[in-house]
């Protein structure tokens, strides 16, 4: 199969290095075409509605579990749209066609909705966003379970995020209080 030979051409995840409050850190990749992205609305998201009290991290791992069920559970043939990027003036989206021969063509696209109407857990459609615009270069075809296991890859990471900023929260705690963390 085409997928299972190429599971490198997608991929989503964090960008490395220092970010500014959630801007600009988070991608998607497309064989070599690259897409940068904020998670900004998915941290604020928290305190417009019933996901109060999680931040960005948070959001992000129950949304990558709800994409992995998705596509786990869609019926084939299918198209899903899951929003991705968050932006004050636009949401991008991947794009899947989960197609009979276990294939799934993924393509990056967006549209000019305002990021903050969107619910980043339970936004994906299977009916296609209004006035949806591809992005060039960025379509590939892959297996269903390649699909799958660059989404698994990516709740991977945000756990790991999720750990590293939990431990940044309490060694702060510990330098503010003069104590010092177990190592």
């Amino acid at each position: 199969m085409v997928g299972d030979q190429n599971s490198n051409l997608f991929e989503i995840g964090f960008v490395e290095g220092p970010h500014s409050a959630h801007h600009d850190d988070l991608f998607v990749r497309v064989r070599t075409e690259r897409l940068v992205c904020d998670s900004y609305y998915f941290e604020i998201w928290q305190h417009q509605n019933q996901y109060a009290g999680l931040n960005a991290y948070a959001v992000l791992a129950s949304a990558a579990d709800n994409w992995i069920r998705t596509v786990n559970s869609a019926t084939i043939p299918s198209i899903l749209h899951i929003p991705f990027g968050l932006n004050d003036q636009s949401v991008t989206w991947i794009t899947i066609e989960l197609e009979t021969d276990g294939e799934a063509l993924v393509s990056v696209g967006f549209n000019l909705e305002n990021g903050y109407a969107i619910d980043p857990i339970n936004g994906t459609r299977t009916s296609r966003p209004p006035d949806l615009q591809p992005e060039p270069a960025m379509d590939v075809r892959l297996s269903r379970d390649n699909l799958v296991q660059a989404l698994t890859r990516f709740r991977a990471d945000v756990d790991r995020e999720l750990k590293d900023l939990r431990t940044r929260v309490a060694r702060a705690d510990a330098d503010s209080q003069g104590s010092e963390l177990p190592s």
